[in-house]
């Protein structure tokens, strides 16, 4: 298995095991209530029925509404009491300790009412790190700090990891595996923003709908099928940029991301799939194939002739009024769908393609979420964070009170009220007329992260818990066309490029940097680069190309392409050995700069055989390739 699936794989695994990916159940604490410290075998619930049952700890203490029935507790209000048990009529205050957060005080608006309304409790965030450091290093209590404590990347967390197995915490037990905490994630609220997404192709869909021919079987066809949709001959299918929006080479990245699935990072080729750093002018690189489609767009007027000297606002400035009819970057395409109305730029899939995407991270910090053995409330605790782990849980924390904001109907489609939608998509809209007071935003729950993953798939596995993935609202308010959704078998960006298509390759973790202490030497380089390049696209026909590509290699060389490509592959590789500590490897072959070479005087000779392996003899062969 490679490094990337199984990333992904673990990725899933952990989630199933906190109850986010389709899990049967989630944990609970088993135990003999007078010992809070003893630990037994671990009950469940099903998730994924959203009703408003009331949620049963093995241990019978039972939350209804307001009511809570527990032994031993202490209430911050008047308590009605018998010899057996204590019938609780207000709420208690539960502290949480949240290392990564920002946020102290009482917990405020829709969620602090929620919470009281379900559980009978106030959440108060405290700012107690210092003392409870302290305390835990001098071997003490620390329930006089908190109820809670939230640990950032509890596996690593020294102190999560030294205190843990001291009774500090409450134990839970999972088949025969002790554990100290309810892991969850630190991926904040949000969804997944189609501007976040990086790159696609992208097109007009109410153009290419009312074509016969939808073959989009490969690239050509891909191309041909916008020459068709071309409203007027000063249209064009593709306009490209020129500034360093997200790389020396503007668009030119865009299409390699889009049409190879890999990305320029410093003076090489990142390729995520095979996990390689390669030469930009080796031969056979993806790199010359990228200029010679994109020069065979040009040459059959398709391209936007002021691809190489206009900015990113120019080109999306085209895209708004109709002068171009496709895009490879996923942001302007969402700036096209907010601002053009009755028209939209919708992805596709191009077969013999692979479409690199940044903006979809399977990569997942954990957070452990204890609960300190000795806290008065930590029954109460316990039911808290079994719930925020229920499917009604996560999408409370996500979306706001449930009917009010949110529901499901009985074959599991989720759906925002009208009253929902407004607020997710304007999270100032005021909550005094749903009886709660200030802001949507105000009334998040003030934590670094959340114990479910918004990206992952609720308990029957029918739809993830992002809004933006749900078939309702796909097909909703004109977000996505019915036909898009037929053709191409997906109900949201999200979705084609994670559970639909299957030449998508996600976010990856590998980077390289660039000496810093010769920094006009380097942009020279980027530079040359970029104006060659640029010519390649632009030639006039396939000797020019030809000529322009030669003169690529000769000046990249004399910049010192070979040294700068060298020091990044030195990085490259002192990062994987790294991030593989384990892993016995043969050292990667160094490349001497692809087509050129340095002499030991630091001059450059160009490597005649590589530059003329695949020379372009003629418009048709260059077509061809």
């Amino acid at each position: 298995m490679d490094k990337k699936a199984l990333r992904i794989a673990t990725y899933f695994l952990t989630a199933a095991m906190i109850g986010g990916v389709g899990a049967a159940g989630v944990l609970f604490i088993n135990r003999d209530k007078e010992d809070v410290t003893e630990t037994s075998e671990v009950a469940t619930i099903e998730r994924g029925t959203y009703a408003s049952q009331v949620i049963t700890n093995p241990i019978n203490a039972t939350t209804e509404s307001a009511t809570t029935t527990v032994e031993n507790v202490t209430t911050t209000e008047e308590e009605t009491t018998t010899e057996e048990e204590t019938t609780v009529t207000e709420s208690v205050v539960v502290r949480i300790y949240d290392q990564s957060g920002d946020y102290t005080g009482k917990q405020t608006g829709w969620f602090a009412d929620v919470v009281k309304d379900k559980f009978g409790m106030e959440i108060e965030f405290v700012d107690a790190g210092a003392g409870i450091a302290a305390a835990m290093e001098a071997g003490e209590d620390i329930s006089e700090f908190a109820d809670i404590v939230i640990f950032s990347d509890p596996d690593n967390n020294e102190a999560f990891n030294t205190y843990a197995k001291n009774g500090t915490f409450l134990p839970l037990a999972s088949d025969e595996v002790e554990l100290w905490a309810f892991y969850g994630e630190t991926s904040k609220y949000g969804s997944v923003d189609p501007a976040d997404l990086t790159t696609g192709w992208y097109l007009r869909w109410d153009l290419f709908n009312g074509l016969e021919d939808k073959n989009l079987s490969n690239l050509d066809a891909y191309n041909y099928a916008l020459a068709q949709m071309r409203p007027a001959e000063n249209t064009y299918v593709l306009s490209l940029y020129n500034d360093e929006s997200n790389s020396y080479l503007g668009g030119i990245d865009d299409y390699l991301m889009t049409e190879f699935g890999v990305e320029i990072n410093g003076f090489g080729i990142y390729n995520p799939e095979t996990d390689e750093y390669l030469n930009m002018f080796a031969s056979g690189s993806v790199y010359r194939e990228a200029l010679i489609d994109l020069w065979s767009l040009n040459v059959n007027g398709l391209l936007d002739p002021e691809s190489s000297t206009q900015t990113y606002e120019q080109a999306l400035e085209k895209l708004k009024n109709g002068q171009v009819i496709s895009t490879l970057s996923s942001k302007m395409a969402a700036d096209y769908n907010a601002s053009v109305e009755g028209s939209q730029m919708l992805p596709v899939t191009v077969g013999e393609t692979k479409n690199l995407i940044r903006g979809i991270n399977t990569d997942t910090k954990e957070t452990g979420w204890s609960i300190v053995a000795s806290s008065e409330y930590a029954l109460k605790c316990e039911e808290f964070l079994n719930w925020l782990m229920t499917d009604e849980g996560a999408m409370t924390c996500f979306y706001g009170p449930k009917d009010v904001f949110w529901y499901v109907d009985d074959d599991y489609n989720h759906y925002l009220t009208e009253n929902g939608l407004a607020a997710v998509t304007d999270k100032s809209v005021s909550m005094e007329d749903y009886g709660y007071e200030g802001t949507f935003a105000d009334g998040f729950f003030r934590t670094s992260g959340t114990l479910v993953n918004i990206y992952s798939h609720t308990a029957n596995e029918k739809e993830a818990y992002d809004y933006t993935t749900w078939k309702s609202y796909a097909l909703s308010n004109g977000r996505a066309s019915a036909d898009w959704t037929e053709f191409t078998g997906a109900l949201s960006e999200y979705d084609l490029f994670t559970n639909v298509q299957d030449n998508v390759l996600l976010d990856y973790d590998r980077s390289v940097e660039i000496p810093v202490d010769d920094e006009e030497s380097y942009k020279r380089l980027e530079s040359v680069i970029a104006d060659y390049s640029w010519k390649c696209i632009f030639s006039a026909d396939a000797t020019e190309f030809e000529q322009n590509w030669r003169a690529l290699n000769g000046a990249s060389g004399s910049s010192g392409y070979s040294r700068y490509y060298n020091y990044c592959l030195e990085f490259y590789e002192e990062s994987e050995e790294e991030t593989e500590p384990d892993e016995t490897t043969e050292p990667e072959e160094t490349v001497e700069g692809g087509e050129t070479s340095e002499s030991e005087e630091g001059g450059t000779t160009v490597d005649e055989n590589a530059q003329t392996e695949e020379n372009i003899t003629s418009e048709e062969q260059i077509s061809a390739e």
